[in-house]
């Protein structure tokens, strides 16, 4: 997804670090909510920093839906046999948020 945006660097996933920030076309803020067990934790992130100006990229979000913003875009990854596996996109105003943070627009 890094990539569509724009970004050619290496990308680390955040696991162990909870969130990394990439400047590609947009400014992109990647979350991975695994490690955490209560949703208080994401308050202490200081997220709101990053609410206006950031695409949000939130792997697990569905473990802490009531502490994030409402998504525009949820792209749902599932396994479908050995080799294949099905991606579905859910939202309607993706394309015109993915717009609104457009610096060129």
């Amino acid at each position: 997804m890094l990539k569509a945006l724009g970004y050619n660097d290496d990308v680390v996933s955040p696991t162990f670090v909870l969130q990394c920030e990439y400047q590609a076309r947009f400014s992109v803020l990647h979350l991975d909510l695994y490690r955490l067990e209560y949703g208080e934790e994401i308050e202490d992130l200081g997220l709101e920093d990053y609410l206006e100006d950031y695409i949000w990229l939130v792997e697990w979000a569905d473990r802490f839906p009531a502490y994030l913003p409402e998504p525009d875009l949820i792209i749902s990854l599932f396994i479908e046999g050995e080799q294949e596996r099905k991606i579905e996109l859910k939202g309607q105003s993706w394309i015109r948020s993915l717009k609104n943070h457009d610096p060129g627009n």
